[in-house]
């Protein structure tokens, strides 16, 4: 899933999705714990490939084992939407606003001495505006790196 495809569902979705925290979470996840396996990205977890999702639970647990990895909730807490904001070195998370009709806009940009570009996002609410503005944040990041 690229980045467009998972800003997309993040800006179409109406409120908290596991589902939706485990994609977030394997697209996110940091360079030392994401793979590849069986053709899918994946985090990996104490050199386990951690793919499986089992929709009853709020965690996602390797394939052939019983333990669990939580995904953080980040579609229901902007806390945690705030946590991966910073992670990947944007900020502004304090600038989210709410509209008339519920909907929520928030506004990132990278912590650097330049003049930064502000990327705003749209979403359900704030937890999921902060993660699209992330999302077309660093699509647009990527786009520059070429």
């Amino acid at each position: 899933m690229t980045l467009r495809e998972l800003r997309e569902r993040v800006e179409a979705a109406t409120g908290a999705d596991r589902d939706l925290d485990f994609e977030i979470d394997v697209a996110l996840a940091p360079p030392s714990q994401a793979g590849h396996w069986q053709g899918q990205r994946v985090r990996i977890y104490e050199g386990i490939p951690h793919a499986e999702y089992d929709r009853d639970s709020p965690h996602h647990r390797p394939k052939g084992s019983k333990d669990e990895i939580p995904s953080p909730p980040y579609t229901s807490s902007v806390d945690a939407a705030i946590a991966l904001v910073e992670a990947k070195g944007f900020g502004g998370h304090s600038h989210t606003v709410i509209d008339t009709t519920g909907a929520a806009t928030a506004e990132v940009w990278p912590w650097s001495k330049e003049r930064p570009s502000i990327t705003r996002g749209n979403g359900a609410t704030p937890a999921l505006a902060l993660l699209a503005a992330l999302l077309r944040a660093l699509e647009q990041k990527e786009q520059d790196n070429g």
